[in-house]
């Protein structure tokens, strides 16, 4: 092979090499377009659905909030004396009690209705302490206090049997112990050992990918 033979051969294969590099832009950049739009089409979709439920407890009067961080997270507002407990206590309070047996049917009626029953992963209870004590204590305390108050919400909330049953399969509880503690509201930075011995709410709306395997799930059965 002459010497004009490899030159046409190299920028051959240079132009070769160009072009597939070209070529490897392109589609990653196809990629990154059709990525972002698939996530921005599974967040409108997400969102919408929290906004939809959102709306479906305020109107049951259920104080509820949207969660910054989640797209997918409905967190509800319980004022600072309904849901507090006392120190080292994982019993309901009167006053807790009360709240309990009006919030927990109004909240059932929303959750496991039949419109919103397949869009809602779980709801979720949150238990607390305060910063006395170890991590391993508080964490079983938080954990116990949870527990009390779904146990609590299905045995004493005068729920039917089939809501009953919603409320059992939708709820999960979780500790956290002494994180997340509440400062006093004037005084940032200090704590309000009362407001910190709490339980909190917050649903779970399903993602797109779930709502889409639920229905791919119900047309396979329909075959």
């Amino acid at each position: 092979m002459d010497n004009h033979e490899q030159d046409d051969n190299s920028a051959l294969g240079s132009a070769l090499t160009d072009l597939m590099t070209s070529l490897t832009v392109i589609f990653i950049l196809l990629l990154v377009v059709y990525l972002n739009h698939s996530y921005q089409e599974v967040y409108k979709g997400s969102a919408s659905r929290r906004e939809r439920i959102l709306e479906e407890l305020t109107l049951s009067n259920i104080k509820v909030k949207k969660d910054k961080s989640d797209p997918l997270s409905i967190i509800f507002e319980v004022k600072d004396d309904e849901l507090q407990f006392d120190t080292n206590k994982d019993v309901i309070k009167p006053k807790g009690q009360a709240y309990l047996k009006t919030f927990v049917p109004k909240l059932t009626a929303s959750i496991c209705s039949p419109k919103n029953i397949n869009e809602i992963q779980a709801l979720q209870i949150i238990g607390y302490t305060d910063s006395e004590g170890d991590d391993e204590h508080n964490l079983k305390l938080s954990q116990d206090r949870a527990l009390s108050i779904l146990k609590f919400g299905l045995n004493n909330s005068k729920l039917n049997n089939k809501h009953r049953e919603c409320l059992l399969n939708l709820s999960s509880i979780n500790g956290r112990g002494e994180r997340n503690l509440l400062p006093i509201k004037s005084k940032p930075g200090k704590e309000n050992k009362n407001l910190s011995r709490r339980v909190e709410f917050q649903i779970r709306v399903k993602s797109y990918e779930q709502i889409k395997q639920l229905q791919e799930g119900v047309l396979s059965k329909s075959k």
